[in-house]
């Protein structure tokens, strides 16, 4: 008996997989999916929380700023207060960028990782 090739389905015995092997390849990348997603959501959820509270301590401390300059008596005061400002912001910002490049690195290798273990280690 001869048996024909559908355009793009091989029977099982041709392409060396059974549907159970397909099937459970594919249920496999949809989990990994699934996994991924969720990791992503919660990592997510984690930098904009921290982008938020970066953001609000940041108008706080502008908000202090400005009540201090309004209140200092002297020009040389009010430069000295502003200068003290900008010192101390740049270590906040170079500061919080080191963590956000953490957060994204931790985003990144939890997005892959469900993948990297259904797909690679799994042959």
């Amino acid at each position: 008996m001869q048996r024909t090739i559908v355009a793009g389905f091989a029977p099982p015995e041709l392409s060396g997989k059974s549907m159970d092997d397909v099937s459970q390849a594919s249920r496999k990348v949809l989990e990994s999916g699934l996994a991924s997603a969720a990791a992503m959501s919660e990592k997510l959820g984690v930098i904009t929380t921290e982008a938020g509270e970066f953001a609000r301590h940041g108008a706080k401390r502008t908000s202090q700023l400005v009540e201090a300059i309004t209140a200092a008596g002297t020009p040389d005061a009010a430069l000295k207060l502003q200068t003290d400002y900008a010192r101390e912001t740049w270590q906040a910002f170079v500061s919080q960028a080191a963590r956000m490049t953490e957060l994204y690195a931790e985003l990144a290798r939890d997005v892959y990782q469900p993948f990297e273990t259904t797909l690679w280690r799994g042959r």
